[in-house]
């Protein structure tokens, strides 16, 4: 389970998957929606109020209209129990194809903040639908309705749910569409509105309005709850440019270290210089690459992002001799690992006037170049004398600025002076 795609797996399925099935399992157990109603109902009103306040807590936009949606939708079905049977039966067609077209969109704008602004369009938005939903659901307007009731292919297919025809369509659609952007973002809200598609589609297939129906919808808004918490948590202790552990968690990885440890600390070469010639934004590339190749690095070492330019590697267990293979072996990946960048002379006008140098010419061309990245590695092991984490650094920390004197990209390690072998090339940035 230590390996990436594993790890991939495991942020797509919980929490968003793991509290859909507990929610399946509990939906089971009679005492959950037939014996104790008060107290399930309280329960359920708590967290759907806990969720929304997260929501509004974490300024997130998309949380809390997502989580509004699906308590909108509970409390709809509650409110068709007591319609008569042509006013609900359409009623719940409407709901059905309504509730995963607006998890898409709340999806699709992104984060707007909770101003005064996105916060009543949101709200003006709903309430429209609320509106037209109890238009539709009037009496002389049931049959202009029942277009989102009707059965466009062999309804013995889809005898198996309550579900209009269209409605599946929609939740079918709202599915793949959030499940590939989940799979592109990789983010936690994201794999909320995933999750609670299919939260939303356990609610309505309970065809009941009640203690099944409710806990369904209401799981759909933890899962944003859980999202918020998730994302907090992403933010307070990995770093958002590489999307690794940040500074936080590698002070708690050293909390955890025992008498046997190595401590790697990685630069980059030639950063500064890198900055001022292509910029900024390549100068976030080049650590976004150089992370990628520390994410995979062997024999058993994390790597962290210290600050700035610089990252550290934690190789729990491990003695820093044997660490220096799998050091050079990431060394000479990071060396071996070319992309374009555009070249300093690029126009520093806005972008329409860049285009074209004038009209009717052609597009204003951009010199690029092709450059490498290298590193300078410095490791240090624990031992009687460097018996403390910041003391293995500071020595780590020295056998780095020797690998810099000594004519950067390669690996020096604390406990000797002997310097590794001169690389092929040197990155001359």
């Amino acid at each position: 389970m230590n390996s990436a795609p594993a790890r991939t797996v495991v942020s797509f399925v919980v929490p968003g998957g793991a509290l859909l099935v507990a929610a399946l399992v509990l939906a089971q157990v009679p005492a959950a929606h037939a014996t104790a109603p008060p107290v399930v109902n309280f329960l359920l009103w708590a967290a759907m109020l806990g969720a929304l306040t997260m929501a509004w807590r974490f300024h997130s936009s998309r949380a809390l209209f997502a989580a509004l949606v699906l308590c909108l939708g509970e409390r709809a079905l509650a409110m068709l129990q007591h319609a008569s049977p042509p006013a609900a039966n359409a009623g719940f067609a409407l709901l059905a194809l309504l509730l995963p077209l607006n998890l898409v969109f709340f999806a699709v704008i992104g984060e707007c903040g909770l101003t005064l602004t996105s916060v009543g369009s949101g709200l003006g938005i709903l309430s429209m639908q609320a509106v037209g939903v109890a238009v539709l659901a009037r009496p002389e307007n049931l049959e202009f309705a029942r277009w989102t009731e009707r059965a466009y292919l062999p309804p013995g297919l889809f005898a198996w749910t309550p579900l209009p025809q269209l409605a599946l369509l929609a939740f079918a659609a709202a599915a793949s569409w959030l499940g590939m952007r989940m799979t592109l973002l990789r983010k936690p809200v994201d794999c909320a509105f995933f999750w609670s598609v299919w939260a939303a589609f356990a609610g309505l297939h309970a065809a009941s309005p009640g203690q099944a129906s409710s806990l369904y919808l209401a799981t759909g808004v933890l899962m944003f709850a859980a999202a918020l918490v998730e994302t907090s948590y992403l933010l307070a202790f990995h770093d958002e440019l590489t999307g690794l552990p940040g500074r936080r968690a590698f002070n708690q990885a050293l909390l955890a270290l025992r008498d046997t440890y190595s401590i790697a600390m990685v630069d980059v070469d030639h950063f500064k210089k890198f900055n001022d010639t292509y910029g900024h934004d390549t100068g976030d590339q080049v650590l976004r690459m150089v992370s990628a190749c520390l994410a995979q690095v062997s024999g058993g070492g994390r790597a962290f992002r210290y600050g700035g330019e610089e990252f550290a590697i934690v190789f729990a267990g491990q003695k820093a001799e044997p660490c220096r293979e799998h050091l050079e072996e990431l060394r000479a990946a990071i060396e071996q690992s070319t992309f374009m960048v555009r070249g300093p002379d690029r126009s520093q006008r806005r972008r329409n006037e860049r285009r074209y140098a004038q009209p009717g010419r052609r597009p204003v061309g951009r010199a690029k170049t092709r450059t490498a990245v290298t590193v300078s590695i410095g490791v240090a092991e624990a031992t009687v004398r460097l018996n403390t984490p910041e003391l293995v650094i500071e020595a780590a920390d020295q056998a780095l600025y020797r690998a810099k004197d000594n004519g950067r990209n390669r690996v020096e390690s604390a406990a000797k002076a002997k310097h590794a072998a001169q690389p092929t090339a040197v990155c001359t940035r």
